[in-house]
């Protein structure tokens, strides 16, 4: 009977350039982490896809500063998450701001070419504040809103107990909601109608 080598064994492998080690880490942890790439992409498969990808080539590039102290997937999780960060830090460099008024002007919402526009630009601005979050608080809200995680999930992945997902997650909403109020020029929205 062949014995399958768990995770510290393959991770040992890796660090001593054996490839198949990590690509049978890769394997075992695949579906996990596109499924994670997806949910802060909200459903972009493609840029989740090259999210996956990149950060699994830096992955590979640094398993050597591995040191065990988390679980592979969770060491995983930050590398992807921090690649889509920094992804977004650059779109917020590169982004032109709409021009005034090329938003819809009020009414019944219309599924026009501008308004999914003028949409993927409010998500993006919101993600662009999530990732302004301190890491704490933002990995919270990706996995809970974004990804949609149960707090049981989430408690489990992050290796905190139930009640500090609770916490975390209020504290994120509030400063959420304290951004996004002082940012509402991102999101076109009337500054009259905020409290």
């Amino acid at each position: 009977m062949v014995t399958v080598p768990d995770d510290r064994q393959l991770i040992r492998d890796a660090k001593n350039g054996d490839i198949p080690s990590f690509e049978t880490l890769v394997r075992r942890h695949h579906r996990t982490l596109y499924r994670f790439a997806l949910g802060i992409t909200h459903g972009d498969e493609q840029e989740a896809a090259d999210i996956l990808q990149e950060g699994l080539v830096k992955a590979f590039l640094n398993i050597g500063r591995f040191e065990e102290r988390s679980s592979f997937s969770s060491w995983l999780w930050r590398i992807i998450r921090n690649e889509f960060l920094d992804r977004l830090r650059r779109e917020r460099i590169e982004t032109v701001p709409l021009e005034e008024g090329e938003g819809p002007a009020g009414g019944a919402p219309q599924d026009t070419p501008e308004s999914d526009l003028v949409n993927e630009e409010r998500r993006r601005a919101l993600l662009r504040l999530v990732a302004a979050l301190p890491e704490k608080y933002s990995e919270i809200v990706i996995l809970v809103e974004l990804m949609e995680l149960s707090y049981e999930d989430a408690a489990d992945y992050l290796g905190i107990p139930v009640g500090s997902v609770r916490s975390r997650l209020s504290r994120a909403r509030e400063r959420l909601t304290g951004l996004v109020e002082k940012n509402m020029e991102l999101f076109g929205a009337d500054p009259r109608h905020t409290g």
